[in-house]
């Protein structure tokens, strides 16, 4: 936790670290942990495709953050 939290503050965005209890931090203090998953989203190209569901959401609207979190 504390160092997606690091993360976030460093860059100032939103930090997303994948694995065993996925967890996302966000601007004020926001973190969510996802602990959906299996291991085959280990392999490769699997953050492409997590990252162009996120930005399919984000071009529907929604908002940054909940798009992380619901990619």
């Amino acid at each position: 936790i504390e160092t997606v939290q690091a993360l976030q503050k460093h860059f100032n965005g939103i930090a997303v670290l994948k694995g065993p209890g996925t967890l996302v931090a966000g601007p004020h203090d926001k973190l969510s942990r996802c602990d959906a998953g299996n291991p085959g989203m280990a392999s490769g190209g699997m953050g492409d495709a997590l990252t162009g569901s996120i930005a399919g959401l984000i071009a529907q609207g929604f908002d940054v953050y909940q798009s992380v979190c619901m990619g």
